[in-house]
C-alpha cells in the first residue's frame, strides 16, 4: 500500500452522457432534412445574394473609380465574378450559427443533442436573459 485509495471509479465523479452516432454514416430524420432545406434556401436568398450583390457593387465602384485596375482585355469581370463567388460563400457561412440554432432547438434530434452537447455550449434556463449580442446575427 502506497497511502493512495483505489476504489476504481469515483461514485461522486460527472460522467456526462456518450454523444450520440453522428458520423459520415448518419442518415438525418425528416424533420432534420426539412431543417436542412430550409437553411439553405434561407442562407442564399438572406445573405449569400445581399452579400454577393454588395460586393460586386462596391468592386464595380472601386474599378470605376480607378482604386482598382480592370483586366485589359475582360475589363472587371473578373473581379466581379471572384466579388460575386465570395460574397456567396460568405453569405452562406454567416448562417451557421443561426442554422445550429435551429437544430438545437429540436426535441428529438440526435443531431441537434450533439450540437447542444458540444463543448462551451449552456442552456440557458427559461427565465434567464440572453446579452442582446446574441440576438445580433
Amino acid at each position: 500500500m502506497n497511502g493512495r485509495t483505489d476504489l476504481g471509479t469515483e461514485q461522486n465523479a460527472e460522467v456526462s452522457p456518450p454523444l450520440p452516432n453522428i458520423g459520415m454514416g448518419y442518415i438525418p430524420t425528416e424533420e432534420e432534412r426539412r431543417i436542412f432545406a430550409e437553411c439553405n434556401q434561407e442562407s442564399f436568398w438572406y445573405r449569400s445574394v445581399p452579400f454577393s450583390a454588395t460586393s460586386m457593387l462596391v468592386t464595380q465602384g472601386l474599378v470605376t473609380k480607378g482604386i482598382l485596375s480592370s483586366h485589359p482585355k475582360y475589363n472587371s469581370i473578373p473581379k466581379i465574378a471572384f466579388a460575386c463567388i465570395m460574397g456567396y460563400f460568405a453569405g452562406k457561412f454567416s448562417y451557421v450559427k443561426t442554422c445550429q440554432e435551429k437544430f438545437k432547438r429540436l426535441e428529438s434530434s440526435p443531431l441537434g443533442e450533439a450540437l447542444r452537447m458540444r463543448p462551451g455550449h449552456r442552456l440557458a434556463s427559461p427565465g434567464e436573459s440572453k446579452p442582446i449580442w446574441k440576438y445580433l446575427g
